[in-house]
């Protein structure tokens, strides 16, 4: 065996990360984010008032309008 490789079938698999709305303390799906960042791009609704009608903290907003979560949907 070749040092620093775990053996052929052993329990070090690569675990999968589960990113938005496959995460289990998701409160938000891939389409309201999506809607979320077209709404705040048009200007029709501000980060706090998404914010309240999502359900999330101002702060989740920002993160997502600015493109540092869900960042696997563009």
């Amino acid at each position: 065996p070749v040092l620093g490789c775990p053996p052929k079938g052993s329990l070090a698999k690569k675990k999968k990360i589960m990113r938005g709305q496959d995460s289990f303390a998701s409160k938000l799906v891939e389409h309201d984010v999506l809607q979320i960042r077209e709404s705040f791009r048009l200007g029709e609704r501000s980060q706090v008032e998404l914010a309240r009608d999502y359900g999330v903290s101002d702060a989740t907003i920002s993160l997502i309008v600015r493109g540092r979560i869900w960042r696997h949907l563009g």
